[in-house]
């Protein structure tokens, strides 16, 4: 795609090198700390701390036009922190935790999606998320006493609820300057 690759190549422009430094990649995303160093170990495939144009041109293409089963694939690696292919329920309290429902703003979580509020009201509206958060992981805990594989996970979007892939991809698509372009492109294109 011609327009991933102008993003990278002008984002390589910016370093002064032949590559984009996780760092880089990780200021790029404007993503909260937890996500966006999920989101930048995935486009980093090979683990080199140095974003090719492959990698980076990959990894959209997979997350902006791939299948619902390799988007759901990106969703579960941000919760799985520790890499071991199984998230367990304190990984996914952190990363729903971190999701920012204001996202212009840059604070609360995916459950609410309020316009603009004081910070007393903001406080209290994230203890309301919190708590949401904690019903959640309440019942997911009673169904999957160990956490959940990618499996199991699936099974959870189709059958319960499909916050836990969602809420990673409203910030994926509220966040990251290249992706709104993409649909625009898309479309004009199309």
């Amino acid at each position: 795609m011609p327009y991933l690759s102008s993003v990278y190549f002008g984002l390589v422009q910016r370093t002064n090198k032949d590559y984009i430094g996780c760092q880089k990649a990780k200021l790029y995303l404007n993503m909260p700390e937890y996500i966006g160093q999920r989101i930048v170990e995935q486009i980093n495939a090979n683990g080199d701390e140095r974003i090719d144009h492959d990698e980076f041109v990959k990894f959209f293409l997979t997350m902006l036009m791939g299948t619902l089963e390799q988007k759901m694939q990106i969703a579960f690696k941000c919760y799985d922190m520790d890499g071991d292919e199984q998230i367990e329920f304190s990984e996914i309290s952190i990363i729903l935790k971190n999701i920012p429902s204001k996202l212009e703003n840059r604070y609360g979580s995916s459950f609410t999606k309020e316009k603009d509020s004081s910070r007393t009201e903001y406080l209290k509206r994230q203890e309301i998320d919190n708590e949401q958060i904690d019903t959640l992981m309440s019942v997911l805990e009673k169904n999957y006493e160990d956490g959940m594989y990618f499996d199991e996970f699936i099974k959870v979007a189709k059958d319960d609820t499909s916050e836990l892939f969602v809420s990673i991809f409203n910030c994926i698509y509220e966040c990251v300057p290249c992706v709104k372009n993409f649909f625009i492109m898309r479309a004009k294109y199309s």
